[in-house]
């Protein structure tokens, strides 16, 4: 999100509903200044609420819009588009509110999605909104955009436009939401140079994994509570994870210590009795399993990493590590 003033009004959120689903949500205020922040902060906080006390889309939409019609004296709007997924199917449903049509990135398959327009929230009760369904597959997914993205005007007056943001995804297909989020951002930079941003300009991006959880970690101790909290959850009650997350613990531990790295991007996924865990980082170039053996080491060089490692090897199934666009990749897998 980049604000094109001090303050905004355009807003996202996405968060985990408590019958294990996930929402996400994009919406636009149409008012500016302080008033215009204060109705978005409004509108979001009763969105998120709402979307947990309800979970459904067309629901949350038409009381929220209820909600926001008895306490609006200025007469601001939001228009909103709500998806929830299902991460045990990949079955989304999403309901609209007056907002752009989202980007479908399903492979090949890059086009706008065509849910039923609705009406923006705040201006007449009873919407009747209603809810579209699809299902999602591996590695497809959405992305989302404020009008700043498609209303950006360059020197020349002309405006970048939604043929231009759908040939830019099909030109350069993203495979995960960063490069989906940073494809946009930097085309649109590229498109106004030499002019003031006009609006503001927010991008959402989101991709189903069928499973695996993924997310992004800092390179600080504390954080590892993600990864024994979601292994956890894959492999309860299995004494396997348990000395899986032993090894698990010795190179996150090596990896914050050690590397230098600014992130930490963890991935996990488990079946079949097996879990499978990556680490990708950002820091120096670094293979853990290189060179000779940790029998072989003296005693020093187990305070760099040398014990765990060896440990690591002990419990995992398989390990392997390569270097991989600026990146380290760690894949260890557990039997469990």
């Amino acid at each position: 999100m980049q604000p094109a003033k001090e303050v905004g009004g355009d807003f996202y959120d996405a968060f985990a509903l408590e019958n294990g689903n996930y929402c996400a949500l994009i919406g636009d205020i149409s008012g500016k200044g302080v008033g215009g922040a204060l109705f978005m902060a409004l509108t979001k906080s009763i969105l998120r609420d709402r979307v947990k006390q309800i979970m459904d889309p067309a629901a949350v939409l038409n009381k929220v819009n209820d909600d926001l019609c008895a306490q609006n004296p200025e007469g601001m709007f939001a228009t909103v588009f709500v998806l929830v997924i299902d991460p045990k199917t990949g079955v989304v449903t999403y309901a609209n509110a007056g907002h752009n049509a989202p980007v479908l990135l399903a492979g090949e398959n890059i086009s706008f999605l065509d849910p039923e327009p609705g009406i923006a929230l705040g201006l007449f009760e009873d919407a009747g909104i209603r809810n579209g369904n699809l299902t999602l597959k591996k590695g497809e997914g959405f992305l989302l955009y404020t009008d700043g993205v498609t209303e950006a005007v360059n020197t020349e007056k002309a405006f970048y436009g939604a043929e231009r943001l759908l040939s830019l995804l099909k030109n350069n297909t993203p495979k995960e939401s960063s490069a989906a989020v940073n494809s946009v951002k930097n085309s649109v930079e590229e498109f106004f140079t030499g002019c003031e941003q006009f609006d503001d300009i927010t991008v959402l991006s989101l991709f189903y994994r069928s499973g695996e959880t993924v997310c992004e970690l800092k390179p600080a101790l504390e954080d590892f509570r993600i990864v024994k909290q979601t292994v956890t959850e894959k492999c309860p009650g299995s004494s396997g994870a348990k000395k899986a997350l032993l090894a698990c613990e010795e190179a996150f531990v090596n990896i914050v210590s050690y590397s230098g790295a600014s992130y930490i991007k963890f991935s996990c996924s488990a079946g079949g009795g097996v879990l499978t865990v990556t680490l990708k980082d950002n820091g120096m170039r670094f293979d853990p399993f290189a060179g000779e053996s940790s029998a072989e080491k003296d005693f020093e060089s187990f305070d760099k990493g040398g014990m765990g490692i060896s440990l690591i090897k002990q419990i995992a199934e398989k390990t392997e590590w390569r270097f991989e666009n600026g990146n380290n990749v760690l894949t260890l897998t557990f039997k469990i």
